[in-house]
């Protein structure tokens, strides 16, 4: 099923473009890869997996997951920085990210 965004189709590629592929790749132990397609791929990747430590470690403590976060002005402006640098760079892989995808 295609997922993309009409824009996907004019090569405009956003910061999320190849975010799935990069994952998959991480998961397959092929992090060159998955940095072809979307560096935020591997955040994704080492994210998902502590979450699911916590999830499993909050149930034989009895505990639930609990997770606070207040990035403040700076975090925010850091984090639209990195959006926009994503992006930039997200743009300089559009022939590679209109392919097929992963074999």
């Amino acid at each position: 099923m295609d997922l993309h965004e009409p824009t996907h189709y004019a090569g405009v590629m956003s910061p999320t473009c190849g975010l799935t592929r990069a994952v998959v790749a991480v998961f397959r132990g092929d992090v060159a890869t998955a940095w072809r397609y979307n560096p935020a791929g591997l955040l994704v990747a080492a994210v998902s997996v502590a979450v699911l430590v916590r999830l499993v470690a909050g149930s034989v403590a009895g505990r639930g997951p609990a997770l606070r976060v207040r990035p403040g002005r700076l975090g925010w402006i850091a984090l639209g920085l990195a959006l926009v640098a994503l992006e930039i760079r997200q743009q300089g892989q559009a022939q590679l990210l209109m392919t097929t995808g992963l074999r």
